[in-house]
């Protein structure tokens, strides 16, 4: 077991793609030593994955998806080794033959090198027929359906009550049906992750399309909003046009600078702060975010904050994070920047959003109360949010999705009253 745990480890982090330093590999062959009963071996797999999620990650990974990859990754070795126990008893006359003909402690050297052979040939290509999709379900599946995955979970674990029963006689079980039994649980495992999978995957394609057309319907609405501001000012513009006619006919100034103070330049200054946001996204190609965008800056402006938003060049995220994960971080960060900003003298916020060396970039900043924030405190407060709290319920929500992508960096500075946070997406 010493050695099945290492390399489970080292499956796990092959399907994760996190590294781990050798001391971990250490700590878990030590563990393997007291996995002799069932018990043992359910407290010493508790143990790995505490020792992983709170060490290892320090937090950074929630522990319903360490402890879920951490278990399929078990799965697969205790699948492999059921596959090899009846193999080997169907293959080789009898394992009590090759008992006698080797004596006990040869024999258990040699049962040793081949299940060692035999893990170090099939584990590293049953993960390489498997990383893809066990990676997959443990971004989509794991977060959405975490009562599911625990089921799943119980399932792989349910192999060691039979394994030990299989082992110790208490069922007599022949070495055919031990390769039936274990490949028909494994299968049947697959196949519940995959078809939930599936189905959340349909799911969240109908909703995207469905947030896509909520979108456009929310921008078609700007516009039009837009088209009837200028309407009316077209109106307001006549009607100033005939009151400067009849003011300046009888030669009154001070009526004139009065009907343009009063009604033209209000109407004037109102259509060309929302075109001057439109103007100003036009860069943004994903449609959605464009709307997204657009609002807050309205929001901005009904709240007297002034909001720059700077997208030189075209931009599109890539498909690396959901594009409904990409919305929910826009909106957290601008929600907080605006939300600060009021706060602030200067009342500015500033949006930029560019790519610069295979990354994307999420620049927002915003001006703050206080000269300098801490941002050590900032951070404890964030971990020690409770999720059915309203206050700072958007920072914990950042820090929970932008966890689900290991690749993707957060970065935040503060001085001289402005607070700014990047967020660098890998292009792909």
């Amino acid at each position: 077991m010493m050695f099945a745990l290492i390399i489970t480890l080292w499956g796990y982090t092959k399907i994760t793609q996190r590294k781990l330093n050798w001391p971990y590999y250490a700590i878990f062959g030590f563990l393997g030593l007291f996995t002799i009963a069932v018990v043992n071996t359910y407290l010493v797999l508790f143990i790995g994955i505490l020792i992983l999620y709170a060490l290892a990650f320090r937090r950074s990974v929630s522990f319903n998806k360490v402890a879920t990859g951490f278990l399929i990754s078990v799965g697969l070795i205790r699948f492999i080794q059921r596959i090899y126990v009846s193999l080997f008893s169907l293959c080789v006359d009898t394992p009590f033959h090759v008992h006698q003909r080797l004596g006990t402690d040869n024999y258990v050297i040699f049962l040793d090198i081949v299940y060692s052979l035999c893990l170090i040939i099939f584990v590293p290509l049953l993960i390489k027929l498997t990383q893809n999709f066990i990676r997959q379900y443990l971004r989509t599946v794991v977060p959405a359906a975490p009562l599911f995955t625990w089921l799943i979970n119980l399932g792989m674990l349910a192999q060691y009550p039979f394994m030990y029963a299989v082992n110790y006689r208490l069922i007599s079980i022949t070495p055919v049906w031990q390769l039936v039994i274990n490949l028909t649980w494994l299968l049947a495992l697959y196949l519940l992750m995959y078809l939930r999978y599936r189905y959340l995957v349909l799911k969240t394609m109908v909703d995207d399309q469905q947030i896509e057309l909520n979108n456009l319907r929310l921008y078609t609405s700007h516009i039009e909003s837009m088209y009837d501001d200028l309407r009316r000012f077209r109106h307001d513009y006549k009607n100033v046009l005939y009151s400067l006619t009849g003011a300046l006919e009888n030669d009154d100034i001070q009526q004139s600078k009065g009907i343009l103070n009063r009604v033209l330049k209000p109407s004037e200054q109102e259509v060309s702060n929302k075109a001057s946001v439109l103007g100003r996204l036009v860069n943004i190609q994903n449609l959605d975010v464009k709307s997204l965008v657009y609002s807050k800056v309205m929001k901005a402006i009904e709240a007297g904050v002034d909001f720059q938003a700077e997208i030189a060049q075209p931009f599109k995220f890539g498909s690396l994070m959901d594009q409904l994960d990409v919305d929910r971080v826009l909106s957290i960060l601008l929600d907080n920047a605006i939300n600060a900003a009021q706060l602030s003298k200067d009342k500015q916020v500033n949006l930029s959003l560019f790519e610069k060396s295979g990354l994307q970039y999420i620049v927002v900043g915003n001006s703050t109360k206080d000269q300098e924030l801490d941002l050590q405190k900032l951070d404890r407060d964030v971990r020690q949010i409770n999720l059915t709290d309203n206050h700072g319920i958007g920072l914990k929500n950042l820090r929970m999705i932008l966890s689900r992508y290991p690749s993707v960096t957060k970065e935040e500075t503060s001085q001289d009253y402005w607070f700014k946070q990047v967020i660098r997406i890998p292009k792909v």
